[in-house]
């Protein structure tokens, strides 16, 4: 906030005390002009093109304690009004009493009865900021957690989807072994066997004989069952 006033009036204490009040801390930058006499017009001008340049100011008060409407008179010059005018951020003017209107006032953006009602105007108290910044926190936690239960719900959708669809997969999969299980089970030799059918080896080292030729008299084999074996010993061999 930029504050154009008499450093020594009574308009500053009165404004530096509602701002401190309100906003604790808060940045405020006084550029000094007088506020009474021939040249107090040329010195506000000047003082408020000094705020002009001054980074992050937000809005300017222009004030000055009650008086005589000739005490007040350098608020109606033509070249402040049109330097109220053109500023560039918000004016607050706070001249004199509220009986009090000079054309400055009429300029500004905003007229305060008094130098302490332009502070409120100016600054809320930081308590109901700060509340209002706990309520954006407050709703803007339970947007979060209701946007993080929409994705779990979500997430659990897909999960069960998809535990699903692993299901149904498994399913085939298992059908698949099943049938080819089946068709191995079919063509397993213990199905032969089954059948009354047997299996030789040639001992010791249990070759599968397929061929009379691969025998010999004298030679032992071992003959498997569907049930059990028997070792026997070649007699004899033929076609």
């Amino acid at each position: 906030i930029g504050i154009v006033t008499s450093p020594t009036g009574a308009a500053i204490k009165d404004i530096l005390k509602v701002l401190d009040r309100r906003f604790p801390n808060l940045e405020i930058v006084i550029s000094p002009a007088r506020v009474q006499g021939d040249v107090a017009a040329g010195d506000i001008i000047a003082a408020l093109r000094k705020l002009y340049s001054v980074p992050g100011i937000e809005v300017i008060i222009l004030a000055r304690g009650g008086g005589s409407k000739e005490d007040l008179w350098a608020f109606n010059n033509e070249a402040l009004a049109r330097e109220i005018a053109k500023s560039p951020v918000p004016l607050i003017s706070a001249i004199g009493h509220e009986i009090d209107i000079t054309i400055a006032d009429l300029v500004a953006d905003v007229r305060a009865a008094t130098p302490s009602n332009a502070a409120e105007l100016a600054v809320r108290e930081k308590v109901e900021i700060q509340k209002e910044i706990d309520e954006l926190k407050a709703k803007l936690a339970l947007a979060l957690q209701a946007r993080v239960e929409l994705h779990a719900r979500d997430v659990d959708q897909l999960q069960s989807d998809m535990v699903g669809l692993l299901k149904l997969q498994l399913e085939a999969v298992t059908a698949d072994h099943g049938a080819l299980a089946g068709k191995l089970d079919a063509l397993s030799p213990l199905k032969v066997l089954d059948r009354g059918y047997s299996v030789t080896y040639k001992l010791p080292k249990k070759n599968v004989v397929k061929d009379s030729a691969q025998l010999k008299k004298g030679d032992k084999v071992l003959i498997g069952f569907n049930k059990g074996t028997a070792r026997c010993k070649v007699e004899e061999t033929g076609d």
